[in-house]
C-alpha cells in the first residue's frame, strides 16, 4: 500500500512539472500565425506571404518568422506572382510589427491600415484606391509616398523626421508641414490646395506644387532650393468674381504681398497708360473682352532664381458681354453691349447694308440674357437684273447695281408667273400685263429688252 501511494505521489509530481513546462512554455512563446484565410483574408497576399515568409513551409509563422520581416515588399513580389494580379485587401500585414520599409504601390488597395506598424520607416503605396490614411502612429518615417490615390486629407504633423512626401496627384485640399522640419523633398502637385505654408520648411531642397488653387507663394526661407521652375511650381487655377461699375470690370484679390505681381494678361501691352491690370486689391478689365478667357497673372515667391508661378484666375460675373457682327463670319463688329444677367440688349441700327443685299434678321434673341453672344446680321440678295441677252431660250441678266453678278436663267422657267407669284420676275414681264407669257417671248425674240 505505502508503494502504491509511494508511486502515485511520484506521477503525480512528473506530471506538475510537466504542466509547469507547457505553462511555460505559452507564457514566452507566442503562438504561431496560421497562413490561413482568416488572417490574410487575400487570397493573392495569403500567396505572397506563404511563399515569402513561411521559412519552414508549415503554413504557421512563427515568432522569428514575423521578426525577420524587416522590409516587404508587396509590389514587387505581387509582379513575380502574376503581372495583372492585384491585392485589394492587405489585412494581415499588421502582424509583421518588426517592419521598417513596406512596398505596396500600385497593388489595387482600396484601404490600408498601417497604425500597428510603428517602427515603420519607409511606407510607398501610391498609384492606389486608397481613399484614408492614417499614418499618425507611424512617427518614425522618413519617406511616405501616397501619390495617385485617392485622399481627400493628409495629416502628417506627427512625423518629425520625415524627409520625403509625395502626396501628389489626390483630392487634398488642406496640408500643413510646419511640423515637418527636416523635409527636403515635397511634391504635392496637382491636388485642390489653396494654402501652402513653407516657412518652417528651411531644409527643403525639391518642389513640386503645380496644379493646385494657390494664389501666392512664398518660398523666401527656403534658400535651400533648386531648380523652382513655372512648371513645378505654376499652372495654379483660382476663382474670382468680376463685377461692373462705370465701364470698367473689377475682380477684387487681396494680396499679402501685392508688389509680387510681376505681369497680368490685363497689362496695358505697350504701357502707353502707364497701367498695370492690378490696381489697389483688384484687377482690373477697361475692356470686358479681356475676361472672356479669365485672367492670368504671374507671381513672385521671393526666392532668387526661381521662376514665377504662374496663375489662372476663372473669372464669373453677372454681367455678359453681347457683341452685334455684320455677317457670319464676324469679319466686322458693329457694336457690344454689357448687359446684367437676366436683362435684355439693346440691337444697333443697321447702317452699313452689304452691295444687293436686304437685311433679313438677327441671328438669335437678345432678350433674357444668361451668358455671353455673338449675334450677326442674315441678308438676303437683292439685285435688280435687267435683261442683256436672248439665245435659243435663255435670258442672260446683269445686276443693275454694280455688283457684277451675271446670270443665265430659262424663260420657260417662268412662263405662267403672274405679278405676285415666288417665280414672278418683272425684268421677263416685257410689256408689263403682269403675267409672262408668249407676248414677253415675242420682244425677247426681237431684242426688244
Amino acid at each position: 500500500m505505502k508503494k502504491t501511494k509511494k508511486l502515485l505521489s511520484s506521477v503525480l509530481a512528473l506530471a506538475v512539472i510537466a504542466a509547469s513546462f507547457t505553462v511555460g512554455m505559452i507564457a514566452y512563446a507566442g503562438s504561431p500565425v496560421a497562413i490561413n484565410a482568416t488572417n490574410f483574408p487575400d487570397a493573392n497576399f495569403r500567396t505572397i506571404v506563404a511563399m515569402e515568409c513561411d521559412e519552414d513551409g508549415d503554413g504557421y509563422l512563427s515568432d522569428e518568422e514575423i521578426a525577420g520581416v524587416t522590409l516587404f515588399s508587396v509590389t514587387g513580389y505581387l509582379y513575380d506572382l502574376d503581372e495583372d494580379a492585384v491585392i485589394e485587401d492587405l489585412t494581415g500585414i499588421e502582424k509583421f510589427t518588426n517592419l521598417k520599409t513596406l512596398r505596396c504601390g500600385g497593388i489595387g488597395l482600396t484601404s490600408l491600415d498601417v497604425t500597428k506598424l510603428t517602427k515603420l520607416t519607409e511606407l510607398t503605396c501610391s498609384g492606389n484606391e486608397i481613399g484614408t490614411l492614417d499614418v499618425s502612429k507611424n512617427t518614425l518615417l522618413r519617406t511616405l509616398r501616397c501619390a495617385s490615390d485617392d485622399l481627400s486629407a493628409l495629416n502628417v504633423s506627427m512625423l518629425p523626421s520625415l524627409v520625403t512626401l509625395d502626396c501628389s496627384v489626390n483630392s487634398i485640399s488642406q496640408l500643413s508641414v510646419s511640423a515637418n522640419t527636416a523635409l527636403e523633398t515635397l511634391n504635392v502637385g496637382q491636388n485642390e490646395l489653396s494654402e501652402l505654408n513653407l516657412n518652417s520648411n528651411t531644409a527643403l531642397r525639391s518642389l513640386h506644387c503645380n496644379n493646385n488653387h494657390l494664389q501666392e507663394l512664398d518660398l523666401s526661407s527656403n534658400t535651400a532650393l533648386s531648380n523652382v521652375t513655372s512648371n513645378r511650381i505654376g499652372n495654379q487655377t483660382i476663382s474670382g468674381e468680376a463685377v461692373e461699375s462705370e465701364g470698367s470690370a473689377y475682380v477684387t484679390m487681396p494680396f499679402n504681398d501685392k508688389t509680387r505681381i510681376i505681369s497680368t494678361s490685363l497689362d496695358d501691352p505697350d504701357d502707353t497708360l502707364g497701367l498695370i491690370g492690378y490696381q489697389g486689391s483688384s484687377f482690373v478689365a477697361n475692356d470686358f473682352t479681356l475676361l472672356l478667357n479669365g485672367i492670368d497673372y504671374e507671381y513672385d515667391t521671393g526666392l532668387d532664381g526661381a521662376e514665377p508661378m504662374t496663375v489662372h484666375i476663372n473669372v464669373t460675373r453677372d454681367f455678359f458681354i453681347v457683341r452685334f457682327y455684320t455677317n457670319e463670319q464676324k469679319t466686322t463688329l458693329i457694336s457690344q453691349e454689357v448687359v446684367d444677367r437676366g436683362h435684355d440688349a439693346s440691337a444697333p441700327a443697321v447702317t452699313d447694308t452689304p452691295q444687293c443685299k436686304t437685311f433679313v434678321a438677327w441671328s438669335d434673341t437678345f432678350s433674357d440674357i444668361q451668358s455671353d453672344k455673338d449675334i450677326y446680321a442674315t441678308w438676303k440678295d437683292d439685285h435688280v437684273f435687267r435683261v442683256v441677252g436672248f439665245d435659243n431660250n435663255n435670258i442672260s441678266l446683269e445686276c443693275l447695281n454694280g455688283c457684277g453678278t451675271n446670270t443665265t436663267v430659262s424663260f420657260f422657267d417662268y412662263v405662267g408667273a403672274e405679278y405676285g407669284d415666288s417665280n414672278y420676275n418683272d425684268a421677263f414681264d416685257l410689256n408689263a400685263d403682269g403675267i409672262i407669257n408668249g407676248k414677253d417671248l415675242a420682244y425677247l425674240k426681237k431684242g426688244q429688252f
